[in-house]
């Protein structure tokens, strides 16, 4: 049943092919700040919205998206080589449409693995191009070396972070540090569980401008997110904040932000190929690592 699955799953991928994939990354300089919610509410809005959708889990460390959607653990993106398994086998199908992949501690050194294992995960994401208008990756928090090789060969990183001085903070180096590998890698910014609009503004105004004067960089403000006690409750019951509380003021910011990505994505692409440029600048990076 899983391979009749994962074969249907696969026809229905090449009748696509012709849609414009778009790769996002999205990061946090710590840990707890939302990242993940942010990462599935969005990603669900977009599916509703009439996308196509894969989000994959690159948090290594606490994967949580099976938890988030109150699913059962499922194969982890790690038997694509241990059970060589396709993509197509390890992708799942979520609320409204949205597809996603299981993160697991065996991606955490993706860039130093055997050449095999590394051809493998070159060529089963080649198989994506075009299947899907946005995939996303939700990385993990902080800051290591496979994030950083990871994240620099996506469109655009999205960065989560709160009011909080330590959050801005945290993030703004995760933003340098990415920066500091690949100088004119974009940003877009959320500002999450907002209490008060004007502290909101105030983080977005202080991220702005030291992206500007240090890091040279037009940073993309998306649509804040405020503190609902909705968010916590959906987390308690698993089930996505858009899905259980669509009317919430929390949900209303997630669609919204998936609006203006959806825009976005709809605007002329400045490189002409945007999937082409992410499975390049991969490619690159797995297989310079090896000669490091």
């Amino acid at each position: 049943m899983k391979n009749d699955q994962a074969e249907s799953l696969r026809e229905q991928m090449q009748k696509r092919r012709r849609r414009q994939t778009r790769v996002l990354s999205v990061v946090s300089g710590k840990g707890g700040v939302g990242k993940s919610n942010v990462s599935l509410n969005v990603a669900i809005s977009l599916a509703e919205a009439g996308a196509e959708v894969l989000l994959i889990d690159m948090d290594t460390g606490m994967a949580n998206l099976d938890i988030l959607l109150g699913c059962a653990p499922i194969p982890p993106f790690q038997e694509m080589f241990t059970e060589n398994k396709s993509i197509f086998e390890l992708i799942q199908s979520g609320p409204s449409g949205v597809q996603w992949v299981a993160g697991g501690s065996g991606l955490s050194g993706i860039f130093h693995m055997e050449e095999e294992h590394k051809q493998r995960f070159y060529e089963q994401l080649q198989l994506l191009e075009g299947a899907f208008d946005f995939i996303i990756f939700d990385m993990g928090a902080g800051l290591n070396e496979n994030h950083m090789h990871l994240i620099a060969t996506t469109e655009r990183g999205i960065l989560v972070t709160t009011p909080e001085p330590t959050a801005l903070m945290d993030g703004y180096a995760m933003m340098k540090y990415i920066r500091s590998h690949k100088s004119d890698f974009p940003f877009a910014a959320v500002i999450n569980r907002v209490e008060q609009k004007k502290d909101g503004r105030a983080a977005a105004q202080k991220l702005t401008s030291v992206s500007e004067r240090f890091l040279g960089m037009q940073l993309m403000l998306l649509p804040m997110v405020p503190s609902d006690p909705k968010v916590s409750r959906a987390v308690m019951e698993q089930t996505p904040l858009v899905i259980a509380y669509p009317n919430c003021s929390a949900s209303q910011s997630m669609k919204q932000i998936a609006a203006t990505l959806w825009v976005k994505k709809r605007e002329p692409a400045t490189d002409g190929a945007p999937f082409r440029q992410f499975i390049t600048g991969m490619k690159q990076r797995l297989f310079a690592s090896a000669r490091m």
